[in-house]
């Protein structure tokens, strides 16, 4: 048996290739009441993605003579239970790394090994294993330029065929009425993954490097979210490429990113409190407002500030934001607002197509300061600097903050900046048809700073010695 979780698809799944070459295959995918209950997961533009991919993959499966097999409840009853049916003598899994992932394998090896089932996980959904990459005191690596320098020396091993056919018995199956129905905000499943990839390899890695942060452009590959799901693989990733060997500049670009979605993986797996609280700890007891109307007015993307609003009305629109615009409405809400980053990073997970708990995470506490290899706590980005660096005429902002669309370049970014006369040539009135800055930037960058050094020196005071 093999038991799909977040690799949802049927080309180079160690798991599943292994299994069909043992004999019949019976392939399930367990919907989980308490995984969808929790806080994170209150998801439905992702959990809509997730039911499209896994129609997808039944398709696959269909294809090679199987199907799959839906079943609800908790995986340490429904694995053993669809085991006996089967008359399965092992199951098959793909290894994941958060911290309920493995409390759910610890609870499905213990049920299954009084069944006398063999349990068995393999890899596939990073690049390079946690295993090898111990660190130089075996406990990993907390700066992602010493990790990338060890996880670049290692070879991506080549994708693995898929199977040629695929044969066991028929399983009834529950249906995926638990997951929100319709089209998702775009297309899902292997097929659709690999054809993205093939495109991307072929007309836009080049300029990858270049172009990666033009938020007018939007040059990025989209394939976060197929990641996500497994729905494609980093191996196959490196090889659309051009690994094993020497690649361009655009490539090796693109390719360094897959290196920080594995180090904020291996950082999960060891350092699972993360999760919940800052890597940090001399910065954990920051002291930070309890603004719920600042925040419903930057998950509403009316902040004042244009880039920020446009990234937030990005993500709202689309399920998915410029990797760019991520860091400044995450810096905003954290050093401008001064607002808890944990609650930045639960709005992120319930609306990303691609929200992951280990790279969400890691983006989050990077951006806050608090988290390993992070940017320093004095360092805060301006939403106007960035805007004028990364979307110098507006092109970005006005694509997604329509009020804006008429407002001349020079104050596209400083719209408060506007005279009477120019937001009536502009058509926005500043406080009626856009609000005003909800914060004054330069103040509260001193003010966070401050508290940043307030409770890193409550913590020193507290250390012995």
């Amino acid at each position: 048996m093999v038991w799909f979780r977040r690799d949802l698809r049927v080309a180079d799944h160690p798991a599943l290739a292994t299994a069909a070459a043992r004999g019949d295959v019976v392939c399930l995918f367990v919907l989980e009441p308490k995984l969808l209950a929790r806080r994170h997961h209150q998801a439905p533009e992702r959990l809509r993605f997730l039911r499209a991919g896994l129609t997808a993959l039944d398709a696959e499966l269909r294809e090679l003579g199987a199907r799959l097999v839906v079943r609800r409840g908790d995986p340490a009853e429904v694995v053993p239970r669809v085991a006996r049916e089967a008359g399965a003598g092992a199951v098959h899994f793909t290894r994941d790394f958060s911290p309920y992932a493995r409390q759910r394998g610890r609870a499905v090896a213990a049920a299954l090994a009084r069944e006398r089932v063999e349990l068995r996980d393999f890899g596939g959904d990073i690049a390079v294993e946690p295993g090898a990459l111990p660190g130089p005191k075996g406990a990993g690596y907390q700066v992602f330029t010493a990790f990338f320098r060890a996880w670049g020396s290692h070879t991506v091993s080549p994708p693995v065929d898929p199977p040629s056919r695929l044969s066991g018995p028929a399983l009834g199956s529950d249906h995926l009425d638990d997951l929100p129905d319709g089209r998702p905000k775009v297309d899902a499943g292997p097929s659709a993954a690999l054809a993205l990839l093939d495109e991307f390899a072929r007309t836009g890695v080049d300029a990858y490097s270049q172009a990666r942060d033009d938020l007018a452009q939007d040059a990025t590959s989209r394939l976060s979210p197929y990641l996500r799901l497994g729905m494609c693989t980093p191996s196959q990733v490196g090889h659309a490429l051009g690994l094993p060997g020497a690649l361009e500049e655009g490539p090796a670009a693109l390719w360094r990113q897959i290196a920080w979605r594995d180090f904020y993986r291996h950082h999960l797996l060891r350092r699972p409190e993360v999760a919940r609280v800052a890597f940090r700890p001399e910065l954990r007891s920051i002291a930070w407002e309890r603004d719920d109307q600042g925040l419903a007015a930057w998950v509403a993307g009316e902040t004042g500030y244009p880039l920020v609003d446009a990234g937030m009305r990005q993500l709202a629109q689309e399920g998915w934001v410029h990797n760019r615009a991520r860091m400044v409405v995450a810096s905003f809400l954290v050093k401008d607002l001064l607002i808890d980053w944990r609650r930045g990073e639960t709005v992120f997970m319930q609306r990303l197509l691609d929200g992951d708990p280990a790279s969400n995470n890691g983006g989050w506490q990077w951006t806050a300061g608090t988290g390993t290899d992070a940017a320093p706590y004095f360092r805060v980005l301006s939403p106007i600097r960035q805007a004028e660096r990364f979307d110098p005429a507006g092109t970005y902002v006005r694509r997604y903050v329509p009020e804006l669309r008429d407002v001349p370049d020079a104050r596209i970014h400083k719209p408060w900046k506007m005279t009477p006369e120019e937001q009536r040539a502009g058509g926005c009135r500043i406080g009626a048809d856009y609000p005003s800055p909800r914060v004054d930037h330069s103040r509260r960058r001193t003010e966070a700073v401050e508290r940043y050094r307030s409770a890193r020196d409550a913590f020193a005071e507290t250390e012995p010695g």
